[in-house]
């Protein structure tokens, strides 16, 4: 028999493993869970992405992360969908993987969803809309300068 696969060798850490959630419109929704105790920070994967597209961003960061795959990317079941019907499988997600997680954050076209999954679920602490464009290390200092930031 021979031994199961491990998709994060030589990512640097050992502190990461994938997550599924079954969500209430079917299916299930996958993340990738970096660091030890409970997450400070979820990030939504772009929806022509996969949440290993942020494993840079993730390791840039040095925190509690969780990182979602959206409904039919990534290791995520079904169809690609709206970002209405997104955003309501990661609130799901969000739920049940990083239920205290001060920040949520979008990349792109995952900022509708995570927007989406705020008005759903219960606002995070801050929302950030990223620039997909932006290098994993200015992401990585955008989140590390909010995570400092006090909230009223």
């Amino acid at each position: 028999m021979s031994a199961p696969e491990n998709e994060f060798t030589g990512v640097g850490t050992s502190s990461v493993v994938r997550r599924w959630v079954n969500i209430s419109t079917g299916g299930h929704l996958s993340g990738v869970a970096w660091g030890s105790g409970p997450a400070e920070v979820v990030l939504v994967a772009p929806p022509d992405g996969q949440a290993r597209d942020l494993d840079d961003v993730a390791l840039a960061l040095q925190r509690p992360t969780v990182v979602l795959d959206l409904p039919g990317t990534g290791r995520s079941s079904g169809p690609g969908t709206t970002p209405r019907r997104a955003g309501r499988a990661v609130a799901e997600a969000i739920a049940s993987f990083a239920p205290r997680a001060a920040i949520w954050a979008g990349a792109g076209d995952a900022a509708h969803e995570a927007l989406t999954a705020a008005t759903r679920f219960r606002s995070p602490a801050t929302l950030l809309l990223l620039d997909p464009a932006d290098s994993a290390d200015a992401v990585a200092d955008q989140l590390r300068r909010a995570l400092s930031t006090p909230t009223s």
